[in-house]
């Protein structure tokens, strides 16, 4: 059961932060075709520091949720 509910808290995490990033992603992968290297370097520190930055809000939400449970 925990294997599965991790598996499902992945997907969901990925799908979630494929559906969030998809406009950074299209402008990233436009900027490779049309060989505007900077503009894709900022469009991948954009998407690295989103990660970050999720991550670690994730990280915080699921401690708080974890602290807050009564002990039994």
């Amino acid at each position: 059961m925990n294997k599965t509910n991790r598996l499902k808290r992945v997907t969901d995490s990925v799908l979630k932060h494929a559906y969030s990033n998809t406009t950074i992603y299209l402008t990233m992968i436009g900027a490779l075709f049309n060989e505007d290297y900077p503009t894709a370097l900022a469009c991948l520190k954009a998407v690295i520091l989103r990660t970050v930055f999720g991550a670690a809000i994730s990280r915080i939400k699921r401690q708080k949720d974890f602290d807050e449970k009564p002990k039994t």
